[in-house]
């Protein structure tokens, strides 16, 4: 079988048959957006995991702060352990929520006094709050008594896994994790004085 030559190929209607021709543009067409389409469902897929981690981590905070506020953690001597595992039992983590959450509560008179001295909550990391001769220290965990001011702060470091997730979400550890927090700042209940607390 004689091959056509390429003067012959390159004909006017040789060419517009070629142009005409729509086979494999499906698999073309594919081969290109399909991967961006890929990146585009796992970037919405863990944004959406981070933001809905988010939301979970401050419901359970504020629903056990209520266990502070009446004076429940008080009268049951809740230590910053215990008080982890009420958050992760209100969350129902699907990861290692108690291994990866760290507490900090402190108190005060006021809340003017409180919030002054309140850290930000990315000084706050992996059971560590500053350090004293390189040395780690562990958060404050103190529930307060009767009518004292409460700051409550949970965070849990979500390690990103897609690129471009990291550019708008990271804020600490070279840019590849989220500090995820749950907030609550509130006055206790005047219930009885007793002489328990948190420890």
């Amino acid at each position: 079988m004689r091959l056509p030559s390429l003067k012959k190929l390159l004909r006017q209607e040789h060419l517009g048959d070629f142009l005409r021709n729509d086979d494999g543009v499906t698999a073309i067409e594919f081969a290109l957006l399909g991967p961006l389409f890929g990146i585009g469902l796992l970037v919405t897929f863990e944004t959406s995991l981070i933001l809905f981690t988010e939301y979970v981590i401050q419901t359970s905070v504020q629903e056990a702060a209520r266990l502070v506020r009446t004076g429940q953690a008080q009268n049951q001597e809740f230590s910053a352990a215990d008080f982890k595992t009420a958050i992760c039992s209100i969350a129902k983590f699907a990861f290692k929520c108690e291994a990866n959450l760290t507490v900090y509560m402190n108190t005060a008179p006021t809340f003017a006094a409180l919030e002054a001295s309140t850290p930000s909550y990315i000084s706050i990391t992996g059971g560590a709050f500053g350090m004293t001769d390189g040395v780690p220290n562990k958060p404050p965990f103190q529930c307060g008594q009767s009518r004292e001011a409460v700051a409550l702060i949970a965070t849990y470091d979500w390690r990103i896994a897609t690129p471009w997730v990291m550019d708008g979400f990271a804020n600490v550890v070279d840019d590849r994790t989220r500090r995820i927090v749950g907030f609550s700042m509130f006055r206790n209940e005047p219930f009885p004085a007793g002489g328990n607390s948190c420890s």
